[in-house]
């Protein structure tokens, strides 16, 4: 078993979910109101260059579903490599981590489309009437990128449950956009970097994405680090872990999700210098894929 999905494990049994990595540590989160223990597993998609990507794609798919009905859902990519064979074809590899709530026995079923030929409108159009049938925005295909395949996930134990979803623009002061649509319910998931191909014409922006849950309309509240006495501390320190426990205590969860402030794509983006904090429940991460589905 690799080291990693090990020590995942073995939190995992104490009731803590890893929620990122930070720097060469991995950050964990314990529920305090709930006793429930997780588990933890790994697997890796091997495939050849552009010709693989369609096989490889129904080969996630197939996992996913087969995993998901023994309880497993997709919470993390582990990580991309890319060699070259003897006749200099390239071979990728892509590895998954799943995870289990041992406590909560719960089944999955996922779906998939393609946003290939959509423009930004009619792919949020399609994920809400998704978000009617039960099914959450999970990710694009993390892995076999560039995806432009979405991949949606439905909880046994969300029954009923219906998901709205928003795209809006990055802007360079986001907190009121994130304190506006906290009103009305909808959680800030993190930002998307949309890429299509519209009549022969690239499509591309950056959007910042919002999730309304049926489960949880409640209004959410925002909390900046910049704006708690001391200013922003490196959570990679005691001083920045007790920072995060004593938020915590407040009942603001942290995010760990970055927030946009230029919208120029890839590299060239820039970045909120803050970190985010969020009244409630644990967030699953659009860019991270930490799908940890609290029920």
């Amino acid at each position: 078993m690799p080291a990693v999905v090990q020590q995942l494990n073995d939190q995992g049994a104490k009731g803590s979910v890893r929620l990122r990595t930070v720097g060469s540590n991995s950050l964990y989160v314990n529920p305090q109101a709930a006793s429930d223990k997780y588990s933890y597993k790994e697997f890796t998609l091997v495939f050849s260059g552009r010709d693989g990507w369609d096989q490889a794609s129904t080969a996630l798919l197939q996992r996913l579903e087969a995993e998901g009905a023994d309880g497993y859902v997709l919470h993390n990519l582990v990580g991309e490599t890319q060699t070259l064979d003897d006749s200099l074809n390239a071979i990728r590899k892509a590895s998954f981590i799943l995870v289990k709530n041992e406590s909560q026995p719960a089944t999955y079923t996922y779906r998939k489309f393609s946003f290939d030929q959509m423009m930004p409108a009619d792919l949020i159009a399609q994920l809400n009437t998704l978000g009617q049938e039960g099914y959450r925005f999970l990710n694009t295909e993390w892995g076999l990128s560039p995806s432009v395949n979405a991949i949606v996930v439905k909880s046994s134990a969300a029954a009923g449950t219906i998901y709205s979803y928003a795209f809006d623009p990055v802007v360079s002061d986001p907190k009121p956009q994130l304190g506006s649509r906290g009103q009305s319910g909808f959680r800030y998931k993190g930002y998307f970097e949309y890429f299509a191909n519209r009549s022969g014409q690239p499509v591309r922006g950056v959007f910042n994405a919002y999730e309304l849950d049926s489960s949880r309309p409640a209004a959410i509240a925002y909390r900046f680090s910049d704006e708690i006495p001391g200013g922003p501390v490196d959570i990679n320190t005691p001083e920045g872990l007790a920072r995060l426990n004593d938020q915590a205590s407040q009942g603001f969860f942290y995010s760990g999700l970055t927030i946009p402030t230029s919208a120029s794509g890839g590299a060239a983006m820039t970045f909120a210098e803050y970190a985010v904090y969020v009244q409630g429940v644990l967030l699953a991460d659009l860019n991270r894929g930490g799908a940890v589905l609290l029920p």
